[in-house]
C-alpha cells in the first residue's frame, strides 16, 4: 500500500480549531449565539444594501473613477526589488525580553526576466531589551525591525535597483512620529531617491479615509466603502473579473494639502530640511473581482521617466497568478516571518548548545526556570 501525504494549510488548522472551540461551546448557549447573529446579520446587510446604492451613485457622479489595469511592458525587466521584516519577543529573566528580528531582501535583478530565480538575502537578529515602564518591549523591537528594514531600503538603492517594493507604507509606521527616527527613515528615503530608486510601499490593512474623506463621508473608513465600490465597478461597467483594476491615483503633499496627517507633517518637513518636497502617490488596487483590495503608496524621484499610471499598472503587473499582492512583497513577507515555533526553537538549540559548555548546576537552574515559564 501506497504512503498518502497530505499537507495542512494554516488555513485548514484555522478551519479544524474554530470546529473544535464550536464543539466545546454549550449547546443552549450556542442556540442563543446563533439567534442573536442573525439578527446581527440582518442589519449588516441592510447596511450593505446602503453601502451599494451609494457606490452606483458615487460612479454614476464620477466622484471615484475606477480604471482597468494595463499591462505594463516598457519597465517590467528593470531591477526590482522586495523588502519585509518580521519580530517576535522572548520574555527573559526579569524585565530583560529577547527579540528575533527576521529581514529579508528579495531581487529581481532582470526584473521579470529572473523571475523563477530571485535572489533572496535573509538576515537574523538578536536584540535584548529592557524597556522602562510603560514603554512595551514589542514597542522597542518593532523600531529596532523597522530601522533595519530601512537600511535594507537604502541597500537596494545602492545596488541599482530601479523599484523598490515594501510591505506596509512608505512613512512607517503612520502612528509613529519619534523625531529621531522619522530623521533615519528620511534620510534612507532621500538617500534612495538621489540614486534614481522609485519607493512602492504595499499596505495589506489599512484604516485610511482616503476615498470615504472625498466623498465628503466622516463616519466611513475606505475599508467599508473600497470593496463594494470596485465589484459595482466590476458590474456596471462590465469589466472581466479577472481583470485588476484601480482607482483613480491622488497626490498626497503639503503643498496641495491633500490628507495630511502629524505623521506627514513631522516627515515632511524632515524632506525640507533636505530641499525635497514629500510628493506620496497613492492609489488602491482590487486584484480582481471580490478580491480584497491594498493601497499602493508611490514616491518616485524627478528623474523618473513614469507616469503615475504607469507606475500604478507596473505595480500590478507584479501580481502574479495566484496571488492577491505584488510578488517581492510576497516572497520578501514569507521569507522573514518569525513565527512563535520557530523562536522557541531557536532558543531551544541556543540553550542545547550551551549545555555542552555550562556548569550542571547553571544548567539546572536554566531548565527550572523554562518549567515556570520565566524563559519562553
Amino acid at each position: 500500500m501506497g504512503v498518502f501525504h497530505y499537507s495542512l494549510t494554516d488555513t485548514d488548522l484555522e478551519r479544524i480549531l474554530s470546529r473544535i472551540e464550536v464543539q466545546k461551546t454549550y449547546p443552549p448557549l450556542m442556540i442563543k449565539l446563533v439567534e442573536e447573529i442573525h439578527k446581527e446579520a440582518s442589519i449588516l446587510y441592510n447596511d450593505v444594501k446602503v453601502l451599494r446604492r451609494m457606490a452606483s451613485e458615487i460612479l454614476d457622479r464620477g466622484l471615484v473613477n475606477i480604471r482597468r489595469i494595463g499591462r505594463n511592458t516598457s519597465a517590467l525587466n528593470r531591477f526590482v526589488c522586495g523588502i519585509d521584516g518580521s519580530f517576535y519577543v522572548l520574555k527573559s529573566i526579569g524585565r530583560v525580553f529577547l527579540g528575533i528580528i527576521g529581514l529579508a531582501l528579495v531581487s529581481f535583478t532582470k526584473g521579470f526576466e529572473s523571475i523563477r530565480q530571485p535572489d533572496i538575502d535573509v538576515k537574523v537578529l538578536i536584540e535584548k531589551v529592557k524597556p522602562p515602564p510603560p514603554i512595551s518591549p514589542e514597542d522597542i523591537i518593532g523600531i529596532r525591525m523597522m530601522i533595519g528594514e530601512s537600511k535594507l531600503i537604502e541597500k537596494a538603492s545602492s545596488m541599482g535597483a530601479d523599484f523598490v517594493f515594501i510591505d506596509g507604507p512608505i512613512i512607517d509606521p503612520p502612528s509613529f512620529s519619534d523625531p529621531l527616527y522619522v530623521k533615519e527613515r528620511t534620510k534612507a528615503l532621500i538617500n534612495s531617491l538621489e540614486k534614481g530608486t522609485t519607493i512602492i510601499g504595499v499596505v495589506k490593512r489599512f484604516e485610511s479615509t482616503i476615498i470615504a474623506s472625498s466623498l465628503g463621508n466622516d463616519e466611513l473608513l475606505d475599508t467599508d466603502i473600497l470593496p463594494i465600490l470596485f465589484n459595482t465597478a466590476y458590474k456596471k461597467f462590465g469589466i472581466p473579473r479577472d481583470t485588476a483594476t484601480y482607482t483613480n491615483p491622488i497626490i498626497i503633499s503639503s503643498s496641495n494639502g491633500n490628507h495630511l496627517s502629524a505623521v506627514f507633517n513631522a516627515y515632511s518637513e524632515e524632506f525640507a530640511k533636505h530641499n525635497y518636497e514629500l510628493r506620496i502617490i497613492a492609489s488602491f488596487i482590487q486584484p480582481g473581482y471580490g478580491k480584497r483590495p491594498f493601497r499602493v503608496e508611490i514616491i518616485s524621484p524627478e528623474s523618473s521617466d513614469m507616469e503615475e499610471d504607469e507606475l500604478i499598472n507596473l505595480v500590478a503587473a507584479w501580481i502574479t497568478p495566484g496571488l492577491d499582492v505584488p510578488l517581492p512583497v510576497y516572497l520578501a513577507h514569507h521569507s522573514c516571518m518569525i513565527r512563535k515555533r520557530v523562536a522557541q526553537l531557536v532558543l531551544s538549540e541556543a540553550l542545547s548548545r550551551l549545555a555542552s559548555t555550562a556548569e550542571e548546576e547553571d544548567l539546572s537552574n536554566i531548565k527550572a526556570l523554562l518549567e515556570c515559564g520565566e524563559v519562553l
